[in-house]
């Protein structure tokens, strides 16, 4: 199974706070929750991926074959965004580099899930990218 663990944060508009949703490497619910991303299509998901009451292609991260899905290019790019702000803080801690590491710590601020309702999630990242790609 994939080798990493599960952790997604989001907003439970029920509940009125932020939640998040883990699962620990092989237990059911992280197998059940990658198998049924990476081998659960319709029967010609090339052609037509809606699900039932879902949009088209809302249930994929891949597709069959050697294809992946913007999803997934999205996924990827935040994992190394992830990483890259890790190595950064640890990089301006270390050279004391106050500034840098205020302005990321500031831009990071600026991701609100509770905001998404009123605002652009493109903007918001857009912000932190023009930081951690300084």
């Amino acid at each position: 199974m994939v080798p990493w663990k599960i952790a997604f944060s989001y907003y439970d508009e029920t509940l009125g706070k932020d939640t998040v949703f883990k699962a620990p490497i092989g237990t059911p619910v992280y197998n059940e929750f990658w198998s049924g991303m990476l081998k659960d299509f319709t029967a010609d998901p090339l052609n037509d991926s809606r699900f039932t009451s879902w949009p088209a292609g809302d249930t994929y991260q891949v597709y069959p074959g050697p294809l992946g899905s913007i999803r997934f290019e999205k996924l990827i790019e935040g994992i190394q965004d992830f990483e890259k702000i890790a190595i950064l803080r640890k990089e301006y801690s270390s050279n004391n580099q106050t500034d840098k590491l205020r302005a990321l710590e500031d831009a990071l601020k600026t991701i609100d899930l509770k905001k998404l309702n009123a605002g652009n999630a493109g903007e918001m990242v857009a912000k932190v990218k023009k930081v951690i790609n300084e």
